[in-house]
């Protein structure tokens, strides 16, 4: 990608993040390439960064405005969510704090 974040110091102009097994293995300007790796150019213009957390998440609530138990299943209610919740994903968010709309 043109950029990486790290979180760690200074953006990577351009840089590059190997993963293996689903697990980030190498961040760098230039990371080692695997026999048989799928390469995935996403352009110069391309921010890579590590996942977001939205800590005011609402997602698979859908208007319910009652506040959810603790033992609520959460894989239910991302799944219920359907295309928004597939969006949020896509935008990067990888952890979600669930909040009731009201206490």
């Amino acid at each position: 990608a043109g950029t990486v974040l790290t979180a760690q110091g200074e953006p990577l102009t351009p840089g590059e993040v190997l993963i293996e097994r689903g697990v980030v293995a190498a961040v760098g300007s230039s990371v080692p390439c695997p026999p048989g790796a799928r390469v995935i150019d996403a352009g110069p213009a391309a921010v890579v960064t590590p996942g977001f957390v939205d800590g005011w998440s609402h997602v698979g609530l859908r208007g319910d405005r009652s506040a959810p138990s603790a033992d609520v299943a959460l894989h239910g209610l991302v799944a219920r969510e359907g295309p928004a919740g597939l969006a949020l994903a896509r935008a990067g968010v990888t952890t979600t704090v669930l909040a009731p709309w009201s206490l």
